[in-house]
């Protein structure tokens, strides 16, 4: 289904050249969530991380996400989060974001880096001294849409299946791990419904990580964005792929959200 037929990327957020929002291609159904959860997120992580906020803030790593239709609007998107500041000195990240078709395999573009690698040094030039805002605004209209494919679809096998039994062709185990994505895809849409997925190479003091989340991040919890402290907050951490038993910390019980976090460099 080509239900949108603009993918041209945008950016909302601050920019050093200004001193005041900028938004570009941002339209209203997705800055009001995300600027709503910005807000609450940064405040929360103020409150938790002290004086130490802005050293933490100014260091945090850059990070990539997509979105399913139904938490920024109708469309899913795709994008990159990286801290910001404008030219009078306020603090707001920057974020480059551009929409997807609303049926788009959002798990496929996590084995797709190359546009979320040039989202990111393209940002990071809209910090530099002598990048305007109109020479910033055309190399992100430039960038493009990442390479994406339509998500695989289910059928029932019979007249009244049950929502948690499902079946996978896949004659051998090869065939099985080509069809984990598929299946990952369909597990987060039952467990989660409108889901995010967060990941980045981490910094000095956030290990490289991936995040899965009902919604938005919870805002409880967005210090650890910053911080890489992952017991703040609504996160259970499961364990390095591969090395034995996940662990748990329990989610504090303030809402709802469920959220996810995968430490690659967890002992």
């Amino acid at each position: 289904m080509n239900d949108r037929t603009d993918h041209t990327p945008g950016f909302y957020g601050k920019l050093p050249e200004l001193g005041d929002f900028v938004s570009r291609r941002a339209p209203g159904e997705f800055v009001r969530p995300w600027d709503l959860w910005l807000r609450e997120s940064l405040a929360s992580s103020r409150a938790q991380l002290g004086e130490d906020w802005l050293d933490i803030y100014l260091t945090s790593p850059l990070w990539r996400f997509v979105l399913t239709p139904g938490i920024a609007g109708q469309s899913a998107w795709a994008g990159i989060l990286m801290p910001s500041v404008d030219r009078v000195g306020r603090y707001f990240p920057l974020t480059l974001a551009c929409p997807l078709n609303s049926d788009t395999d959002l798990v496929d573009l996590l084995c797709e880096p190359s546009w979320f690698e040039r989202a990111e040094t393209l940002a990071l030039t809209g910090l530099e001294g002598d990048c305007t805002v109109e020479t910033f605004d055309a190399q992100v209209m430039a960038l493009g849409a990442p390479d994406s494919r339509l998500r695989a679809s289910g059928e029932p096998a019979s007249g009244n299946p049950r929502s948690n039994a499902w079946r996978l062709p896949a004659a051998s185990p090869a065939e099985v791990l080509r069809a984990c994505p598929n299946l990952l895809s369909h597990a987060l849409d039952q467990m989660f419904c409108a889901y995010s997925l967060w990941w980045s190479s981490g910094s000095d003091r956030v290990a490289p990580s991936f995040l899965t989340c009902q919604g938005l991040p919870p805002p409880e919890g967005f210090s650890a964005l910053l911080a890489g402290d992952w017991s703040r907050g609504d996160w259970w951490e499961l364990a390095r792929p591969g090395l034995g038993a996940a662990r748990r910390e329990e989610p504090c019980q303030q809402n709802d959200t469920q959220s996810i976090v995968v430490d690659p460099e967890a002992p």
